[in-house]
């Protein structure tokens, strides 16, 4: 999904409370960070609600970028380590992601 084109018509509120619980706890996951880049104008308007319901270390851990391109990559590789190299190309990065590769990949393993 590309963010800068999400209209509001795509927010599901029964995947936002299933992502919410995943975060919070289901999931045995340990995320050190979630950053939201580019994140459409109604989700700058409803993300903050939601965050208001997640423990407080989860609301610490959620980041919001936006801006040019370079303004973002720039912020992730100074305050957050996270060089061009590492980051998908639909946020500015060098990483070209091929998702279908890759899932198909994982099935030739059996994984």
């Amino acid at each position: 999904v590309d963010p800068q084109r999400a209209g509001y018509g795509q927010f599901d509120t029964s995947l936002s409370k299933l992502i919410g619980g995943a975060l919070t706890g289901v999931l045995p996951l340990r995320m050190s960070g979630i950053h939201i880049c580019y994140p459409p104008y109604f989700a700058q308007l409803v993300l903050p609600i939601v965050k208001l319901f997640m423990p407080e270390r989860m609301q610490k851990r959620i980041r919001f970028h936006s801006g040019s391109q370079e303004e973002v990559v720039g912020v992730l590789g100074t305050k957050f380590g996270l060089e061009p190299e590492t980051l998908p190309t639909l946020v500015g990065g060098k990483l070209e992601v091929d998702h279908q590769g890759w899932l198909k990949q994982r099935q030739e393993e059996g994984k």
